[in-house]
Order: structure tokens, then C-alpha cells, then sequence
């Protein structure tokens, strides 16, 4: 399979949650910018019709970045017909648009994807899209005011749940704004020049922002080093790493203490907001309950590694819950989101056991 789209038509309100200033798709650009190994540019065009189509393309890595084991490069999407102004009548399913997630050959790491996999790529596709959904504030379930039937989907449940994932933007906003944070507690006045000029023209080459700010190019490099992960130099180009923190300085550091402050309980703020949602699914949670990292392997057939902060016991007389417990409960919740219980066979679970230290166990279903 080279490309393939799972989509629902939502009304246009609905939409807006997506496509607005400041929505979804918008803040999803601007915080992926910056991760390590994230690849694809966010796409717009309202000519004939405000949202006649906007996209977010994407690599292998950022699939992994918005939900940890996804896998798969290709497009987060929603677009009206190819001639909008045909369909003006709100009644008119078309009048509506599409919301869709697609596998793209050349946005995915491994290239087309073997017919057998089929099934696996439609569970995550399907995940994709309703958890971008949710993200954005729309509600998923049928019978409500979201969806839009036409002549091929009907807003019915679906036989089989579909796993939601936790949004994933809350933490990467607050790791941005912790940086920034802490650039803006020791920042100089000659760097808040910097960032000021920076944060009003977007961009300028080291030499360009030397003749405005008054400072000499060795110190520009040298205040670049300083402010390393918020401002950086790509061939001389001076620039914040992500559209994200530009926003957030020009809005901020002209009151230093003050937005110091801000950001402080905006980071606590979104730190609480994500510990919240790491409930959307069963994994997520037994992840949650036992502190868990999960490594997903890059290639089918690879091991998944996980290690586990909670202390395990294999004696009833010891504190702690037994690994044979912790591990059916894994492939249980794994289940339960609807996925399965196959790929986590033989995962190798690193955590300590008391009385023996730091142990790996390999997991095999109950």
C-alpha cells in the first residue's frame, strides 16, 4: 500500500476548532518545529472558501512525537470540495468538510506498507484521527452534533472502540516554555535587544542584526550560545528555533519579571492539564499508574523496551505488586484500547524487584 486516507466529515463549525487562529492545526505546526527528528510543513488555502484546505504533512518521527507508538508519515488533513462556492446550503453534506488522516509513501520511514499490515494501519490512522479531534475540543461521539453523513460514512458508532491518546501538545508547550523560561532569568539587556529585534522582524542575518541592534557580530555568536534551544544560527541566519517561542517572546520579554511569572504558572498549568488527560486510554493509564517509558522499536518484528519507576515484589511478604500482575495488566489495557496483544509479546520490561535489583522480565501474555 503506497497511500491510504480514513477521513470524517464534520460540520464547518466544528471545524473551526481546527483551522482557526490559534487551533489546533495551528499550534501543532508551531510546536513541532522544533523536535529532534520531526519533518513537514503545514499547508492553507482559503481563496475560494475560508478552509477549502488545510494540511499538516509529516514524517515517520512526528507520528511518534504526537502518539508515542505510531509509526506512520503521511497527513493530517480537512478540506471542502474542489468547487465550494457549488455548495452553499448548510443541508448539503458537501457544504461540510472532510477530516482525514493518510499513509504516505514518501512521508513514511519504511516506504509502502505490505497488504498483510492492513489492518494495523487502519487502527492507527482511525487513532490519529480521532484523537486529533479530541484534541482540538470536538467532540468524537456519534449521535451528536459533530458528525456529517453522506453518501459513503454515517455517523454511527463504530463496533470496535477506538483508543484515544493524550495530547501531546501540553507537554511540548511546556518544555518550550521552561527554556524560555530559564533564557529569560539570566538574559542580559544587550540579549533582550536581541530578542526584542528578533522577536519584531522574524529573522535577520547575523550581519543585518549587528547594523540594527549595535552589537558586534562576535557578540551576537557569542550571546547565541547563551540563549542555545530558543535562538540559533542556520548559515548565519539568526532566528528563534520554533514560531512558538517568537510568539511567546514578543508577547513576553518586554517585562521580563512579569513573564517570567506567566510562564511559570502557564508550565504548572499544563503540566497538571496533561497528567489529566494521560487517562484517555487504558495503556495510557496503566503507563501513568506504573511511571512507565516505552521505546517503540522502528521496524516491525523489533522488540518493544519499557522500563517501569515502580518498585516490583515477587513475595506477598515485600511491598510492591508482582511482575506476572503488572504484565497482564499491561496486555490487558493494551487490549482494551482495541489493539493487538501481539505486538507487545516479548516486550522486555526493565524495573526493579526487591531483593534482586534491577531486573528485565520479558513479557508474554496470560
Amino acid at each position: 500500500m503506497t497511500a491510504i486516507e480514513r477521513y470524517l466529515r464534520i460540520t464547518r463549525s466544528m471545524n473551526e476548532k481546527l483551522i482557526g487562529s490559534g487551533g489546533l492545526l495551528d499550534r501543532m505546526a508551531m510546536l513541532l518545529t522544533d523536535q529532534a527528528g520531526t519533518s513537514g510543513h503545514y499547508r492553507f488555502d482559503n481563496e475560494e472558501e475560508c478552509g477549502h484546505h488545510h494540511a499538516i504533512r509529516h514524517n515517520s518521527e512526528t507520528a511518534r512525537t504526537l502518539i508515542s507508538h505510531h509509526r506512520l508519515g503521511g497527513q493530517i488533513k480537512t478540506y471542502l470540495p474542489k468547487n465550494p462556492d457549488e455548495h452553499d446550503d448548510p443541508d448539503d453534506p458537501l457544504y461540510h468538510p472532510k477530516v482525514g488522516t493518510k499513509l504516505i509513501k514518501k512521508r513514511n520511514a519504511g516506504g509502502s506498507v505490505a497488504w498483510r499490515d492492513r489492518h494495523d494501519v487502519i487502527r492507527e490512522l482511525d487513532e490519529r484521527l480521532l484523537s486529533v479531534l479530541s484534541w482540538a475540543g470536538v467532540p468524537t461521539e456519534a449521535g451528536g452534533t459533530t458528525y456529517v453523513p453522506d453518501w459513503h460514512f454515517d455517523a454511527q458508532a463504530a463496533d470496535d472502540p477506538v483508543a484515544l491518546h493524550a495530547d501531546p501538545l501540553p507537554q511540548l508547550e511546556a518544555r518550550q516554555e521552561h527554556l524560555l523560561m530559564t533564557c529569560l532569568r539570566d538574559m542580559t539587556p544587550a540579549d533582550q535587544n536581541l530578542t526584542e529585534t528578533l522577536a519584531t522582524e522574524g529573522g535577520m542575518h547575523a550581519d543585518d542584526l549587528s547594523d540594527e541592534t549595535g552589537l558586534s557580530v562576535s557578540t551576537i555568536y557569542r550571546m547565541l550560545q547563551r540563549l542555545e534551544g530558543v535562538v540559533e544560527s542556520d548559515n548565519g541566519h539568526v532566528q528563534f528555533v520554533s514560531q512558538k517561542i517568537r510568539e511567546e517572546v514578543r508577547g513576553l520579554v518586554e517585562s521580563a519579571e512579569h513573564a517570567i511569572e506567566s510562564i511559570a504558572d502557564r508550565v504548572s498549568q499544563l503540566v497538571d492539564m496533561e497528567r489529566r488527560q494521560s487517562a484517555s486510554s487504558a495503556f495510557d493509564t496503566w503507563i501513568a499508574k506504573y511511571g512507565a517509558e516505552v521505546d517503540w522499536p522502528d521496524h516491525d518484528g523489533g522488540t518493544v523496551q519499557i522500563r517501569l519507576d515502580t518498585v516490583l515484589s515477587k513475595l506477598k511478604s515485600l511491598d510492591g505488586p508482582h511482575p506476572r500482575e503488572v504484565i497482564a495488566e499491561m496486555f490487558a489495557a493494551w487490549e482494551r484500547d482495541g489493539r493487538r496483544g501481539s505486538v507487545l509479546d516479548g516486550a522486555e520490561i526493565e524495573a526493579t524487584i526487591r531483593g534482586e535489583g534491577r531486573k528485565t522480565v520479558v513479557a508474554t501474555p496470560p
